[in-house]
């Protein structure tokens, strides 16, 4: 019974020691997950653009997005206005990946 006894705990502790994976979002199907990707790996979005709001994303059925907002350049130049109209048209290649295949950058401010 002893025995029992340690393999159960030894169990038990290994159980808790193994790291949490979470499952990750499938972006054919998360319009949240999908967003948060195309911020995180397109060149123009990390490097280019700062903060965005009224975010839109519509998709089609054959896999292709297009997200929209208002959104600010980084940096921000102090003498010329910093909103612009984004649109990004792509394709959501797999449930891990979405690729960006064309942007688009409208200044929304007039002298």
């Amino acid at each position: 019974m002893k025995f029992l006894g340690i393999l159960t705990t030894s169990f038990a502790l290994a159980v808790t020691l193994m790291p949490a994976q979470a499952a990750s979002p499938d972006l054919t199907k998360d319009d949240a997950a999908l967003v948060r990707h195309i911020n995180a790996t397109d060149g123009v979005f990390t490097r280019v653009l700062g903060s965005c709001s009224e975010e839109r994303l519509t998709r089609d059925k054959a896999g292709k997005f297009t997200y929209s907002g208002i959104c600010r350049i980084s940096p921000s130049p102090e003498t010329d206005c910093q909103r612009y109209l984004v649109t990004a048209t792509g394709t959501v290649d797999n449930a891990s990946w979405a690729t960006v295949r064309d942007i688009r950058l409208v200044l929304q401010c007039s002298a």
